[in-house]
């Protein structure tokens, strides 16, 4: 895993749905290097490095505010940049603040 994508940085997140871009979120993802992430006020998580054929991606693990728990994948789209899917399908854009 190239540590300089979860070394505590911040992405701002935005839904994808039926192949379609949401709003991006006022809450950003914070990736931290001991596998732990988290939306503040929203969830946390843990993310484990599952990388593919060279891609930097995790599973992720999450526990939201209400005590509920879901689980998606992230794929990392080079240094600023990653697709998170759920289920087989797209489900967050994230985009590494400051770019």
């Amino acid at each position: 895993m190239d540590q300089s994508l979860v070394n505590n940085v911040k992405y701002s997140v935005a839904s994808l749905e039926n192949d379609k871009l949401g709003d991006w979120a006022t809450t950003p993802w914070t990736f931290h290097l001991n596998n732990t992430m988290e939306a503040t006020g929203h969830w946390k998580g843990q993310w484990i490095d599952h990388r593919i054929q060279g891609i930097n991606a995790v599973s992720v693990e999450i526990t939201l505010n209400n005590g509920s728990h879901d689980g998606f994948d992230v794929y990392f789209l080079g240094p600023t940049h990653f697709i998170a899917v759920k289920g087989g399908l797209f489900y967050r854009l994230g985009k590494k603040l400051g770019y």
